[in-house]
């Protein structure tokens, strides 16, 4: 599925994923979230769709959500290492190629 926005087409794929977010956070937990998730290499724009869940933790929250990525042609598999390559960011279900 593509998105268009002024002539150009950006991959979008729906993932559910389990954020660390940091209780010393800026400003909420699904900004903070989707700051996380646009930190990967290749993703343009991020969006929680649904919060699915949150659990408070010591030094952080846990926020496990619906997600919709926007990446700069990068391919499923590409797309799950880049994100389980940050810190805090783990994928629960469903990273398939664009």
């Amino acid at each position: 599925m593509t998105v268009t926005d002024n002539d150009k087409t950006a991959p979008r794929t729906t993932i559910r994923v389990a954020i660390r977010v940091p209780n010393d956070g800026a400003v909420d937990l699904v900004t903070d979230a989707e700051r996380r998730l646009r930190r990967a290499s290749g993703v343009v724009r991020a969006t929680i769709d649904e919060l699915d869940g949150i659990e408070p933790r010591l030094s952080a929250t846990h926020v496990i959500a619906t997600a919709t990525v926007e990446t700069s042609s990068v391919s499923g598999s590409a797309l799950r290492d880049r994100l389980t390559d940050r810190a805090g960011v783990e994928i629960l279900a469903g990273v398939d190629p664009p």
